[in-house]
């Protein structure tokens, strides 16, 4: 007998022998499933899989678990950090860039005034910025890294409930999606708000599945809600997903309330502060309706293409795992089940729920608002394409995700990307001005797009001008941007001045009336040809001739 053929029958028979030891486990755990369901007071058997227990998806050595789980983080980490410091900064970067640059002095009354529910946040970015700087690829890192332990979480959390190439394949999509990627390569709370809601998910499913440890893992649950709480005001919704998970589940219900009245007690004073600030969201009011396509499209996928395909798979995986899956396992109560119940109450809820308050009590909606449902996004995507009857269906999923987000991620990654130039702008200006030159910023805008801004993000390009309309500094009051007057009410400090550059946002007021042009060109400047960047125009006046006793110049 060949020798080959030997030792194949015998791989044979060790797998079939585990195959059968297997199912063996399956069936027992059905039995004590149903058991606890007809008495729930004797039964102490967990309904969702246990990590321990051998055979089961959750099973396999800790090491592989751990390296599986470390390098798909670091992917996660290095396609969110690759080209993150290409795009310019813009508005909402800026109120946290300014914010951190504040002195504490500075920015603990700021926060009394406004943005208390970014807080935590800028606290850290303001420790942070003062070690390594305030450059995009310095400030936007900690996000990359947020993006990085996410990732992972959703490894962890996968690995849970189904097979380990299912959950890193999962865990690979979340790292794609054009929304996480957005929430990576940007100075903003999402990206760590994000790995708070991920891995607080990760706790509470740990402590329903362990009741030896449930003492420490709640009270990490706690830890993880409060903190990421704070540090976006948001977050708070993912623990009503939580117990809507729990009342499922009818698992752990005692735990879980105790442990939520404690997150609202530690919760309350930013509660009561996002309350009392709840005048800063009034600009989403003057926003355009939220139409289908920012909900289904732009809010996790980026693409319409990208969004039908994704959709179609988290359709998929709701339908198919309680259904095919339910038939074909001959039980009603599968992990995979728990997994699908948990995420499509992940994504759903949060947005609803923002949707629901918009339309009846106030404006409380915005897609970058619920960046921190993305990965229950990935997890279905990739649990409906298992249902697909290819070979390798998980990972042609992943492919395909991947190809289609691919155009979005690299716009994502260009200097213009986040509709700002203010980087050229310092570049430009730094090129053809001289100190002691005057500048004019447009005013006409929302603080967050005004051309002002290019100076705080890049003051290098106006080292040693004049900042001519300049009342007080963003540092000296407890607001986020700088106190200004008009040029006309700068009126006297033309006189000292022989060139003055006037910077507009592209078609606002100021650059369409072209009152600062006319008021200048009465002291006796005239215009060079305009320079147009992308958003931003800029305009050199140089003097010619004497300037005049200041008069009142109409608009």
């Amino acid at each position: 007998m060949d020798p080959g053929s030997k030792n194949w029958g015998v791989r044979y028979r060790a797998r079939r022998l585990l195959h059968e030891r297997t199912l063996r486990v399956l069936n027992l755990r059905s039995t004590l499933i149903l058991e606890a369901d007809r008495n729930p007071g004797r039964m102490t058997t967990l309904m969702v899989p246990s990590t321990a227990s051998s055979g089961l998806p959750g099973a396999g050595p800790v090491t592989t678990r751990r390296r599986a789980m470390v390098a798909v983080g670091f992917i996660g980490f290095a396609v969110s950090f690759a080209g993150s410091w290409v795009p310019s900064y813009w508005g909402d970067e800026a109120a946290s860039v300014m914010s951190a640059q504040r002195p504490l002095a500075s920015l603990l009354p700021l926060l009394d005034n406004i943005d208390a529910v970014h807080g935590l946040y800028y606290l850290f970015l303001h420790g942070w910025v003062s070690v390594f700087g305030s450059s995009e690829l310095v400030v936007r890192l900690p996000s990359a890294i947020a993006v990085g332990v996410a990732v992972a979480g959703v490894y962890a959390l996968s690995r849970m409930f189904v097979s380990g190439p299912t959950a890193i394949i999962a865990a690979l999509v979340c790292a794609v999606l054009p929304r996480i990627q957005f929430s990576g390569g940007e100075a903003r709370s999402s990206a760590m708000v994000t790995a708070f809601a991920v891995w607080g998910t990760v706790l509470l499913v740990l402590a329903l599945d362990q009741p030896a440890s449930k003492r420490r893992l709640w009270i990490g649950y706690i830890t993880l809600m409060v903190v990421g709480t704070y540090m976006f005001l948001y977050l708070l919704l993912i623990v009503l997903v939580h117990g809507m998970y729990v009342l499922w589940a009818r698992r752990g219900l005692r735990s879980f309330a105790t442990s939520a009245a404690v997150i609202l007690t530690l919760t309350a004073p930013i509660l009561f502060a996002g309350y009392n600030q709840r005048g800063q969201i009034e600009f989403l009011s003057k926003r355009p309706a939220v139409s289908a396509g920012s909900v289904l499209v732009d809010q996790w996928f980026g693409n319409v293409t990208l969004a039908i395909v994704a959709w179609t798979l988290i359709l998929v995986a709701v339908i198919g795992a309680f259904t095919w899956r339910t038939r074909r396992a001959g039980r009603r109560d599968t992990a995979e089940q728990h997994l699908v119940i948990l995420a499509a109450l992940w994504l759903a809820v949060p947005t609803l729920l923002l949707l629901l308050a918009s339309a009846t009590v106030m404006p409380t909606y915005s897609l970058r608002y619920l960046s921190f449902s993305a990965p229950a996004a990935a997890i279905l995507i990739v649990v409906g394409s298992t249902f697909i009857r290819v070979r390798g269906r998980a990972l042609v999923g992943l492919t395909v995700v991947a190809l289609l987000a691919a155009p979005t991620l690299v716009a994502q990654r260009t200097p213009w990307a986040k509709g700002s130039d203010w980087r050229d702008v310092s570049s430009y200006v730094a090129a053809g001005a001289e100190p002691g030159d005057g500048v004019v910023f447009d005013a006409s805008t929302r603080p967050s797009q005004r051309p002002r801004l290019a100076l705080r993000l890049y003051p290098d390009g106006f080292a040693g001008l004049v900042d001519i309309e300049l009342e007080k500094p963003f540092t000296a009051r407890p607001q986020l941007w700088d106190l200004t007057r008009t040029l006309a009410e700068s009126e006297q400090d033309l006189a000292a001045l022989q060139t003055v550059w006037v910077i507009n946002r592209v078609g606002s007021v100021a650059d369409q009336a072209g009152a600062d042009d006319r008021l200048l060109q009465h002291h006796g400047f005239v215009a060079e040809p305009t320079a147009t960047i992308s958003q931003t125009s800029i305009r050199k006046f140089i003097r010619v001739s004497a300037a005049p006793i200041p008069t009142e110049v109409k608009p």
